[in-house]
């Protein structure tokens, strides 16, 4: 996949809720012949290409996609502690993360990595707002996970947080010194692709954190 270019969705007909609209001011252009003389552009014509942020473009301009979950859907949510419940989730906002084509390259259903990784980030602001003292647990994906991002939103050695895809740097600041237990006050979590790491920050509602090596 490449990391440079978001990709593209052609769509006809109204917007589905979860696109916004296109901004009319600024959709026309003049073309000035060689007469000197503007000519007004026509109407475009044909479908519309919509073009939808990947997590890496996610990560590249510290967006964080807008999740609103009512105190009931997020109460569901966290009571779903089996991939086989989280799959019967969808949230229309998150459409960008579900088509996300890195998701492709990992094992199990994007929908369910999506929704779990929302679950996570939802626990994970209610500790970060002091709401409560733990997490839930993610329910385990397969034995084919390979990590490669680690997100921590708190921890004694880091307040801010901060986004690594080094173990070794996660480790350091999240355990506790010279020990491979991790903090009691942190907050954070792993994942298998950047589409999961936007999800469990929309949930948790907060900002991207620095990035370190």
């Amino acid at each position: 996949m490449s990391s440079e270019l978001p990709y593209c969705c052609t769509a006809t007909g109204p917007d589905p809720p979860w696109i916004s609209g296109l901004d009319s001011s600024n959709s026309s252009w003049e073309l000035v012949s060689a007469g000197g003389q503007p000519e007004s552009d026509p109407a475009p014509t044909g479908p519309v290409k919509r073009v939808f942020k990947t997590g890496q473009d996610c990560k590249e301009q510290s967006v964080v996609l807008a999740l609103d979950l009512s105190a009931t859907q997020a109460e569901e949510l966290l009571r779903a502690s089996t991939l086989t419940q989280l799959g019967d989730f969808n949230f229309d906002q998150l459409l960008d993360l579900y088509l996300d084509p890195e998701l492709k390259t990992a094992f199990g259903d994007s929908t369910i990595r999506i929704n779990r990784a929302v679950r996570a980030g939802v626990s994970a602001g209610h500790k970060l707002r002091g709401e409560v003292h733990g997490v839930v647990k993610s329910p385990s994906l397969s034995r084919y996970s390979s990590t490669r991002w680690y997100i921590c939103l708190r921890s004694p050695l880091s307040p801010s947080g901060f986004v690594t895809s080094c173990f070794r740097t996660y480790c350091s600041k999240t355990c506790h010194p010279k020990s491979t237990k991790f903090h009691p006050a942190g907050v954070h979590h792993s994942f298998d692709t950047l589409a999961e790491v936007v999800a469990y920050l929309a949930g948790a509602k907060v900002q991207w954190p620095p990035e370190l090596a």
